[in-house]
């Protein structure tokens, strides 16, 4: 793939399912971006901002039993792990749970709480010390997280940014002995969207989505992969 297709892929605009570029292109670069892209994607390229650690709090204790579901609770860790393949942020925010810097290191790291008894990618999250000034932004909209009867008790995200697959022993290495239990991260946005391949006459990428994706934050990610 050309400069010029590397730098129209970093200042690109998504709109409606449409992949637009801020420069004019031939026919055959839009077909060279869109078949990058599409490989890309495929093969588990592109970065994007995953969970690799969670954490269940009932007040002050840390839920510790991976399968048994609390009665004030909607999931278990089990169940939740499963949520966290389909929580992808826009970026890394968010200041160190209390004592997690003591037991691991947080640099490249982010972190995320829940606010309130119903927790999902549109309501109920932000970063960790960070109140109402910078909220999270989900690539996937309306995914359910957690439900909580009582108040007080909340679920917690460790995040990072990556590609391919980072395993449980791996995020488990960064997450030391903070009491945060690893989630297997796979980095692989084919499960929410695909890239079509190009038709004569075409003037832009096209995108087939598989959820409902907030495409500001899909323009991000992009855009920022193609600006490395």
């Amino acid at each position: 793939m050309s400069d010029n297709c590397t730098f129209a892929l970093s200042q690109c605009t998504i709109k409606d399912g449409n992949l637009y570029f801020p420069v004019t292109l031939t026919p055959e670069e839009i077909k060279s971006a869109g078949d990058t892209l599409r490989w890309e994607m495929q093969v588990g390229c592109i970065r994007h901002t995953k969970v690799i650690g969670m954490q269940i709090c009932a007040g002050s204790t840390i839920v510790s039993n991976y399968i048994k579901k609390s009665r004030n609770h909607s999931k278990s860790y089990a169940e939740l792990a499963v949520v966290c393949q389909s929580l992808v942020f826009e970026e890394l925010a968010g200041e160190p749970f209390k004592d997690f810097a003591s037991k691991a290191d947080p640099t490249g790291l982010g972190f995320v709480c829940s606010i309130d008894k119903h927790v999902d990618t549109d309501f109920g999250l932000q970063y960790a010390g960070l109140g109402s000034e910078k909220l999270p932004r989900s690539l996937i909209k309306h995914v359910d997280i957690m439900d909580f009867i009582k108040d007080g008790d909340n679920v917690r995200f460790v995040l990072k940014t990556g590609n391919n697959i980072s395993d449980e022993i791996t995020n488990g290495a960064h997450l030391g002995g903070t009491g945060f239990l690893p989630v297997c991260s796979y980095y692989d946005l084919t499960e929410f969207m695909a890239v079509k391949r190009y038709q004569e006459g075409d003037t832009c990428v096209k995108l087939m989505y598989k959820r409902d994706i907030d495409e500001g934050v899909l323009q991000s990610i992009i855009r920022n992969h193609y600006t490395r």
